[in-house]
């Protein structure tokens, strides 16, 4: 499967952003034998790691915490980190004031990741795989080189985040500024150049190919390759724990419009004490006009660790994600492989199969997201059936699933380059 016409497997670098889904593109290409190297930004060594942990878990920081997710099973000799920058390009989100800022912090982020990797003399390998944003420069020196560009779209294109952006801002006021992005523009040019650049570009949804061809990327460069999750991280909710009290409804994201959370409440309110809803997250977005929108059945967590999501998925009974614009959301994932059935849109990126392991409905519709809930909190024999479903259908998505999925898309597309 990894072979490419009697040449061995194809060698690709990976330049990445961040931890997303824990690494699992590097680890995955690692494991099959076809990371030539590894660039990233704040990434823990093993020198770090043993510091880390040996601070007692109940004293460890927040930015400790965070430092114990930046680390994976790769070789120290194969990962390039440029821990400074990291540093410098948190800070720059972190004290982002407007939209504008952190758009700007996402433009500055990217393009100097990409200095950084040519300027340490890489990326080696035949391949390069990057992320939307954060590949144009390197993409531009990799076609310089004969090396080829392979681009993962993790969400919808900026133009249509910032069509569905606007509306929402005009459909809720109070809850999010209404000041427009003046670097969006620039930020979807930047996108457009990339999937120009690319050899291969990879989506995980339907919804994000869609709005990539409709953003103007060629459609013959587009590949669904849907995501997977560890399920050995999400444990199974047992039938027999499902209780005849009120449905517990799980949301896990940031709080805001992008993520659909005025619909959820609405729903929620709708639905009163059949349900029990609660939001993990951080807020993104007007503290008072979420609040003020919350029924009494709504517990608002906040932030929380990432070690801590298991035991919320462990809580609940139903995860609810009414999403508007998403790339395909990691957290329905791990919610099937924990035994809960989803409430999602299509804009979601799911892979959740309407009216068998959960509920697929229309965008910007709490009557619906009502409904599904309120059939789920009637009938618990449909609440277990469902939740076993639920898992039958996160074992189609494991890591190694995924591996397959991708690894088979990489290796396909060499084989016409």
């Amino acid at each position: 499967m990894h072979q490419q016409s009697g040449k061995g497997p194809l060698r690709i670098a990976v330049a990445q952003l961040g931890a997303r889904m824990h690494y699992a593109v590097p680890v995955l290409l690692d494991r099959a034998g076809m990371l030539e190297h590894f660039y990233t930004d704040t990434f823990a060594s093993r020198l770090l790691l043993h510091a880390a942990r040996a601070i007692p878990a109940a004293l460890r920081p927040a930015a400790v915490k965070r430092l114990l997710g930046r680390s994976c099973v790769i070789p120290p000799e194969s990962v390039t980190s440029f821990f400074s920058f990291g540093i410098s390009y948190r800070w720059r989100q972190q004290t982002a004031q407007t939209r504008s800022d952190l758009t700007a912090a996402y433009l500055w982020g990217g393009e100097k990741f990409n200095r950084l990797i040519i300027g340490s003399g890489g990326p080696y390998g035949q391949a390069v795989y990057g992320f939307h944003s954060a590949s144009r420069q390197l993409f531009r020196h990799c076609r310089e080189r004969g090396i080829r560009c392979i681009l993962e779209q993790t969400i919808a294109p900026r133009r249509i985040q910032e069509s569905i952006q606007k509306a929402e801002v005009r459909r809720w006021p109070g809850w999010e500024a209404a000041e427009p992005d003046r670097l969006a523009a620039t930020y979807a040019d930047r996108e457009a150049e990339e999937w120009e650049l690319a050899d291969l570009i990879l989506g995980a949804s339907d919804f994000v190919i869609d709005g990539l061809t409709a953003c103007g990327a060629h459609p013959e460069k587009c590949v669904v390759v849907p995501y997977g999750v560890n399920t050995k991280s999400f444990q199974p909710l047992k039938t027999d724990r499902l209780h005849a009290g009120p449905l517990r409804v799980l949301f896990v994201g940031a709080a805001g419009l992008r993520k659909g959370v005025p619909y959820l409440l609405e729903a929620a309110r709708k639905l009163g004490r059949s349900v029990r809803v609660r939001v993990v997250g951080p807020i993104c977005c007007n503290a008072k006009a979420l609040g003020a929108a919350c029924p009494e059945n709504v517990e608002i967590v906040g932030a929380v660790p990432r070690a801590e999501a298991p035991w919320h998925f462990a809580w609940a009974e139903v995860f609810c994600l009414p999403s508007l614009c998403e790339g395909s959301a990691t957290v329905t994932y791990e919610a099937l492989a924990a035994g809960l059935p989803v409430v999602c849109t299509p804009n979601t990126g799911s892979v959740v199969v309407d009216g068998r392991d959960g509920y697929i409905v229309p965008i910007r519709d709490s009557d619906a997201v009502a409904d599904r809930l309120g059939r789920l909190a009637a009938d618990r024999p449909l609440l277990a059936e469902m939740s076993c479903n639920a898992r039958s259908q996160a074992r189609n998505y494991s890591w190694d699933q995924y591996a397959r999925r991708l690894i088979g898309a990489i290796t396909a597309a060499a084989e016409v380059w």
